[in-house]
């Protein structure tokens, strides 16, 4: 499908140059990020890290984020993660990342 895995200097004008995609994908002059979690997708707040480093990264203005619908000691994953990826997309809100899909799994 033509992601790159782990695309490095994504974020290299930034004090924590270390942080990197999943996967990336170059589409004209913007891109996608695409982020696959597991079990400490809502814990650990990694969903909302993936929202943060899609709305620092230049060269992605698309977020496909990847999270289990549940796991065996958190429920409703998934339903959690839509909830809080919505309000991002209220006017009084707004990122600069043009659509987030969040696939349940």
């Amino acid at each position: 499908m033509g992601f790159k895995n782990e695309k490095q200097g994504l974020f290299k004008k930034y004090k924590d140059s270390g942080l990197r995609p999943d996967f990336y994908k170059k589409i004209g002059k913007n891109g996608i990020l695409m982020e696959v979690e597991r079990g400490k997708t809502t814990t650990n707040n990694m969903d909302l890290l993936d929202i943060y480093k899609c709305h620092i990264c230049e060269e992605a203005n698309h977020l496909f984020l990847f999270v289990p619908i549940e796991v065996s000691h958190t429920k409703n994953i998934y339903k959690s993660v839509c909830k809080k990826v919505e309000n991002f997309f209220y006017e009084e809100n707004y990122l600069n990342i043009d659509s987030t899909i969040v696939f349940g799994y």
